[in-house]
């Protein structure tokens, strides 16, 4: 079962944040809005990202995004060693200027992680302004994966009818 979450009032929001990034500790799986669109969340341990594959009905090979707490050091998640000077440059510019935000960078694994499989991580780090609740819950757990609020192949899912009858929630 997966448990939904909307940030409802500002008054609720603290209290709705808690709850779910309580329930994210005990490695539960929920879905809730994100700064993008509505998406499943689980912490970034291996079996709860196992879980959401299974619930998704999603390929182990296809990894999903991390989401990262503002104050999160990304670089911890990636491979330093791997881009040149130039390509670090790059990245450094875009990170700069996206970042935090609504975009997601693909960048090469720190190999010491057991997840994602293969050689690349895609992080994004959400902004404040862009969905409240979402940040809140982030800052309260650390690192997520986020995929999208859909089966395998399937469109995503907005409505909260469309979400209970998939997800069970």
């Amino acid at each position: 079962m997966v448990h939904l979450f909307s940030s409802g009032e500002r008054s609720e929001l603290i209290n709705k944040a808690s709850i779910a990034a309580a329930r994210l500790k005990q490695k539960k799986i929920i879905a809730l809005s994100t700064d993008t669109i509505y998406g499943l969340a689980g912490i970034f341990e291996p079996s709860v990202i196992a879980r959401i594959h299974k619930v998704k009905k999603r390929d182990l090979a296809k990894p999903f995004i991390l989401a990262l707490p503002e104050n999160e050091n990304f670089l911890q998640f990636i491979d330093e060693s791997k881009p040149d000077a130039q390509r670090l440059y790059f990245i450094k510019q875009k990170v700069d200027q996206g970042w935090p935000g609504k975009i997601s960078f693909i960048f090469a694994k720190n190999p010491n992680l057991p997840y994602p499989p293969g050689d690349t991580i895609g992080l994004r780090i959400p902004k404040k302004e862009d969905n409240l609740f979402f940040y809140t819950v982030l800052q309260q757990t650390g690192p997520l994966v986020i995929p999208s609020l859909n089966k395998a192949g399937s469109e995503p899912l907005f409505e909260l009818k469309q979400i209970e009858e998939t997800f069970g929630a």
